[in-house]
């Protein structure tokens, strides 16, 4: 970490891979150094120097050491390990206790140094962790216990502890540069030493907090306290994947105890499922995860924890096979095989109802954001027929009435996903398996007025996952597709965006994409209040994920195209933003060099929130003021403008309003 410019380096490691029928290593290319810039969206990338063939630099190695001398402006990278062959048994491991240098902001490359004294030896020299110590310009390698110390002005080696100490090689350890303390933590045990006088470790004594997974540790030097990241955690007889899980404790009390910092983890008992919707007025992701025999809603707003919903309950013994969010009734609309589909209201807490009559036995509901009314497509499993039903509402009670269907139908397919346009009356069905697990490429568009007529089109280089996680943006209509595919002797994943509109296929990469372990069953949906695709949770026996992930399509896209073709997206300096002005919340829409003639508002479900036109005398680039009604809350909108020679679309977020 380089604290004076707030950015972040990694040098070395490896990827478990699966060749020649065994599990290997697949170590990083020679000398790469890494680096990113926090608060930055730019990702990782590699330092220029590390393209030099001439160049002497560190081989492929793993488990080193990396280190910030901010005084000197370098990064100081000791040790680590080294296979000669990437697979299975044939690994041959070898050790290295050398000492490299490497300057960032000058060469940007490497130079081997040649420190005097005794450094940690070979057995020592792999998966330690190594701290700058800025007050005695050292820099501190701490391993199993052992504790030497590198004098960053004379490069001199010099070992503080005379001993091997109880402390397993696994535990993480933390330094508190202020007091010049090391701490260990193993399974949730903490050990202290002093290193002006490190003599032995000394335990410290916790209150009693259970089983604590092991994880990485750090010192918080603003709060003074240490902090705890969890590793893999079991649930039960069943483990779980990295689980985020954050915990502090504070070492200066008498009897300090761990205390959770962020828990990431769905509730114990509960299993995610793939099936999950965006609550768009609450701002989370509302997952469907089962429960024994039950399945159960939790949710996860943007910056909190996994949260049961009360009431949400409902019988499992019926498959799940789709499920909707209705904005304009706040609402999940759920479909399950053999069954009716049924609703569970929000606000109203009185759990899951029917909604209108019987259906065929197996069905998958959607829903036109634009139009806000849902839309089944069922099918009769003994006839191999398809069925398109609307939601006709009526004082008496909901019905799904029949529409009369035009042209050839698809046929039934398991985790398919049936997804609305906003403000069209088409549906998009994509994805899926057939019933004997076979994965279908082809994408069928259902269009819906007083009758139902369907065409097809093919998804060229589809990606051959076995259970992608699938989503859909209604407002630009892309079908988003990410899964992992075979490439060479391991595995990747990879996404895909389908435009609806233009039939273009993009295969693309995520900027800043998380190494992600192989995982079935995941949920992907999309987020319309931070206009973002999230993918997450998932099994890989027997190994279950609680995380979530966000990015962005296209990465630097903010317009959305509310009944605007993307071949004609406007001006880009036409602005909407939301202000406050004589104690009311107004739109203010500005044109720059272009006359604005006409603005319309909507919300996420597609109600227009108001309209306002201006005077054809009204200047060049000169604001327009749409004051917003009293009753309007929180969440995101979109702003249609219009004007002499184009018209464009804004997503424009009011996650502020404080009515």
């Amino acid at each position: 970490m380089d604290p004076k410019h707030d950015r972040l380096f990694a040098f070395g490691g490896y990827e478990v891979l699966v060749a020649d029928c065994c599990y290997g290593y697949a170590i990083q290319d020679e000398g790469v150094m890494l680096t990113t810039q926090l608060g930055e969206e730019e990702g990782w990338h590699t330092l220029a120097g590390n393209y030099c063939p001439s160049c002497t630099r560190p081989a492929r190695r793993f488990g080193s050491s990396l280190t910030y001398d901010s005084r000197r402006g370098r990064l100081l990278a000791f040790g680590g390990g080294m296979h000669t062959h990437p697979y299975g048994f044939v690994d041959l491991f070898d050790r290295a206790n050398d000492l490299w240098e490497f300057l960032p902001d000058s060469t940007e490359d490497w130079s081997e140094l040649h420190p005097s004294g005794s450094p940690p030896s070979l057995a020592y020299s792999v998966d330690g962790r190594a701290f700058l110590d800025a007050a005695h310009d050292r820099m501190l390698y701490v391993l199993g216990g052992r504790v030497w110390s590198l004098n960053l002005a004379t490069l001199h080696w010099d070992s503080l502890t005379n001993s091997p100490a109880k402390i397993p090689d696994d535990a993480a350890i933390a330094f508190d540069p202020d007091r010049s303390v090391l701490f260990a933590v193993h399974f949730g045990n903490v050990w202290r030493l002093e290193v002006a006088a490190p003599d032995e470790w000394q335990p410290v004594a916790i209150a009693p907090a259970g089983a604590i997974p092991n994880g990485e540790a750090i010192w918080d030097p603003s709060r003074a306290r240490l902090v705890i990241f969890s590793g893999p955690q079991t649930e039960g007889a069943e483990p779980s994947g990295p689980t985020p899980v954050l915990r502090w404790l504070d070492p200066r009390l008498a009897v300090p105890g761990w205390q959770i910092l962020y828990d990431g983890r769905i509730p114990s008992g509960l299993t995610p499922t793939s099936r999950a919707i965006y609550d768009t007025r609450r701002d989370r992701v509302v997952l469907f995860a089962f429960a024994g025999q039950r399945y159960e809603l939790v949710a996860r707003p943007e910056t909190g924890r996994w949260e049961p919903i009360p009431a949400s309950s409902i019988d499992a013994t019926a498959s799940l096979s789709s499920a909707v969010y209705d904005p304009l009734n706040d609402r999940v609309l759920a479909a399950f095989l053999g069954s009716r589909v049924f609703a569970f209201d929000f606000d109203d807490g009185g759990g899951w109802q029917a909604v209108g009559g019987a259906l065929p036995e197996f069905s998958l509901v959607g829903y036109l954001p634009g139009e806000r009314r849902p839309i089944v497509l069922g099918w009769n499993l003994q006839t191999w027929t398809s069925e398109v039903f609307e939601l006709r509402p009526s004082a008496a009670a909901d019905e799904w009435v029949r529409v009369p269907m035009i042209g050839a139908a698809p046929p039934p397919r398991w985790l398919a996903e049936f997804q609305g346009e906003f403000q069209s009356p088409r549906l998009h069905y994509f994805a899926g398996t057939d019933f004997l697990d076979v994965q279908l490429d082809s994408l069928w568009t259902l269009e819906v007025a007083d009758s139902a007529r369907w065409s097809r089109r093919a998804w060229g280089g589809w990606i051959a996952s076995p259970y992608p996680g699938t989503a859909f943006d209604p407002y630009r209509g892309i079908a988003f597709v990410y899964g992992y595919q075979a490439v060479g002797a391991g595995w990747r994943y990879e996404g895909q965006a389908l435009n609806v509109r233009t039939n273009r296929v993009d295969q693309f990469a995520v900027t800043g994409e998380p190494t992600l372990p192989v995982r079935d069953g995941a949920f992907a949906i999309y987020d319309p209040v931070h206009d973002r695709f999230l993918f997450g949770g998932g099994r890989s026996n027997p190994t279950t994920y609680h995380d979530v992930f966000a990015f962005a399509w296209p990465a630097s896209g903010t317009v959305v195209p509310v009944g605007v073709t993307p071949a004609d997206p406007g001006p880009a300096n036409v602005t909407a933003r939301f202000v406050r002005l004589d104690g009311r919340w107004v739109l203010r829409v500005e044109g720059g060099s272009r006359r604005i003639d006409r603005v319309e508002l909507f919300d996420v479900a597609g109600r227009r929130v108001g309209t306002r036109r201006i005077d054809a005398t009204a200047g060049v680039g000169a604001p327009l003021q749409l004051e917003m009604p009293a009753s309007m809350r929180r969440g995101i909108y979109f702003a249609r403008v219009s004007g002499l020679g184009f018209r464009t679309s804004l997503r424009v977020p009011a996650l502020w309003l404080d009515r």
